[in-house]
């Protein structure tokens, strides 16, 4: 073949490369997304070179590289694959094509952007162009061949300029895919604020019936009946101590259990809660003030919208009842008054006592303070339960230095401790720590009863006790030293008393006996040798003894008071008889 041959042949061939080059722009231009132009592109663009395999890689707006699509490739792995970044391999370079004959033989490619497709897929000739639109690179064109092959300048040529010229299409329809997906959001985000507006509107006329049947003179029946139209379901309006106010519809028997424990977090959170049953529980307040309980069953699942309109009804409820004053009970009021008993305990008990009748509450009679610190039940549920009990019990409460602080009626510290202790682990489902002053009768007392149980508190978590009450009875000698009248008196007489009294009454020896038996270790044998008796005398009185003293009276616990309760009662007899010579104990010889 001649030269001129030669020069018409090559002529032809780049004139073929240049009109496949033009038709396969043509027919990507074509395409309106990236995926199914991308596609085309590696198809049309192997087989203009005749390559095993094409794929093409694109940059995020991060300048991260990741396979987009592929043709030829016989691993899955390969599309996907998010590139390494190194700039010494083909690929890397952004403003002209890098390739290689064996890329796996040169080693400035080790490491390079592509070394895991190339992996992958086997492959050795790698040339890859840069996909320019103006002078930004918007991805990398590779073609590759699984054997060793050396690139012509025209295949080169050929390649460069296809990405040059797909380049821009890629961006152009990278640009309207972006204006689409910005359009889809601004008609979403049209449509929820359409909805939201729809929403709005329906519950400011909502809000604008409930007003007119406040104004039209409505009770609390008519509110149920307009909030069970607008739910579609039952209604029911309790008062703070879960007295019912109003019902409509037919309530689920999960309502007809609901205790204030059960609505505890709506009130602590301020907002519809869900409960067991598809039941919803509103708190309805009044400021700081808690009035009662708003409970629904509606008949679809309420959106956000629809809570909106349950905390409107409940708002609505607050309205009437405090206009009506149906509760008839004001907290703020209970723990102002309580807060002073605490702050200013020489202020006139009279006056105090006057201004707690007001509000029903007779400080004549016996009250207990209860004490609970905060940290273990939250801020916003002691208030609630705190407020809920109180009114129930007709008392008062006051919350100061993270503790809640209650005082009731009562004068049995256990039954009060026993029930308290039974609301607070249902409410907290485990077990709480509480403290229980003795009882009280007047208003100069509270003050005193107030910090007697802050120092069992205190003691209780000095000890390391947790989960039950404490109190003096409870507490035995350590409740004597913490208490503030220091009722040795009563320690003595609760402790060892029926003993004291049969031998007074019977003039026997069982308190020596008592003594003589836990100073010899309890052991009958050595306190019939230190009392110079028979043992089986000695026997007889400890029988006796687990008869007045109940039969575990040599528990370690009890053990312990009974001996401390001994030594008192010594003691007291030998400083009466030192002020009082003339007075002594006569002890006879009587056995039982």
């Amino acid at each position: 073949m001649t030269d001129v041959e030669k020069r018409l042949a090559r002529h032809r061939q780049r004139e073929s490369g240049m009109a496949a080059l033009l038709d396969i722009v043509r027919e990507v231009s074509m395409y309106s997304d990236v995926d199914s132009l991308l596609k085309a592109l590696t198809r049309r663009a192997r087989l203009l070179i005749d390559m095993d395999m094409c794929f093409v890689s694109l940059f995020d707006e991060h300048g991260d590289a990741r396979v987009r699509a592929a043709n030829g490739n016989i691993s899955k792995q390969s599309v996907g694959i998010q590139l390494a970044r190194n700039a010494t391999a083909p690929g890397d370079d952004h403003h002209g094509p890098v390739w290689t004959a064996d890329h796996s033989a040169e080693e400035r490619f080790a490491h390079g952007a592509i070394i895991d497709v190339v992996r992958h897929e086997g492959l050795r000739a790698v040339l890859a162009a840069p996909l320019t639109n103006g002078t930004r690179a918007v991805g990398t064109l590779h073609v590759a061949d699984r054997d060793v092959r050396r690139f012509t300048a025209d295949e080169i040529s050929l390649m460069t300029a296809l990405g040059d010229l797909a380049g821009p299409v890629v961006a152009r329809i990278q640009l309207l895919q972006e204006a689409d997906d910005t359009v889809i959001a601004l008609r979403n985000r049209l449509s929820q604020a359409e909805s939201t507006v729809s929403a709005l509107r329906e519950l400011n006329d909502n809000r604008s019936k409930l007003v007119d049947l406040v104004l039209d003179g409505g009770d609390l029946h008519a509110l149920a009946e307009e909030a069970s139209g607008l739910f579609d379901g039952a209604v029911r309006i309790l008062a703070v101590d879960d007295t019912v106010l109003a019902t409509t519809g037919k309530m689920p028997a999960e309502e007809e259990r609901l205790s204030p424990l059960d609505t505890m977090d709506a009130h602590a959170t301020g907002a519809p809660v869900l409960l067991d049953g598809g039941l919803w529980a509103v708190p309805i307040l009044a400021g700081d003030e808690d009035l009662g309980t708003l409970t629904l069953c509606p008949r679809l699942t309420p959106s956000e919208h629809d809570k909106a309109r349950m905390r409107a009804v409940a708002q609505t409820a607050a309205v009437l009842l405090r206009g009506n004053r149906i509760t008839g009970i004001d907290n703020r009021a209970r723990e102002k008054l309580f807060d002073e008993f605490l702050s200013d305990p020489a202020r006139s008990p009279h006056l105090l006592e006057r201004r707690a009748s007001r509000l029903g509450i007779h400080l004549d009679t016996p009250h207990i303070v209860i004490m609970v610190g905060t940290e273990e039940i939250g801020r916003g549920r002691a208030e609630y339960w705190s407020s809920s009990y109180t009114y129930r019990k007709n008392g008062l409460r006051s919350i100061r230095d993270d503790r809640v602080a209650l005082l009731v009626p009562g004068t049995d510290p256990n039954a009060v401790a026993d029930e308290v202790l039974a609301e607070l682990s249902r409410l907290q489902g485990h077990p709480v720590t509480a403290s229980i002053s003795r009882p009280v009768s007047s208003a100069g007392a509270i003050a005193q009863a107030y910090q007697e149980a802050s120092r069992y508190l205190d003691a209780m978590a000095a000890l390391g006790v947790t989960g039950g009450a404490a109190f003096a009875s409870e507490l035995g000698f350590l409740g004597v030293l913490l208490s503030d009248n220091h009722d040795v008196d009563g320690f003595v007489s609760g402790t060892i008393g029926p003993v004291l009294d049969y031998d007074r009454e019977r003039n026997t020896e069982l308190v020596r006996t008592l003594e003589a038996y836990f100073n010899t270790g309890s052991s009958p044998t050595y306190a019939a040798e230190k009392l110079h008796v028979h043992p089986n005398t000695v026997t007889r009185r400890l029988d006796r003894i687990s008869e007045l003293l109940g039969p575990d009276w040599q528990k370690p616990e009890r053990a312990l008071d009974i001996q401390v309760a001994l030594r008192v009662s010594r003691i007291r007899h030998v400083l009466r008889d030192r002020r009082n010579p003339s007075t002594m104990d006569t002890v006879g010889d009587q056995d039982t």
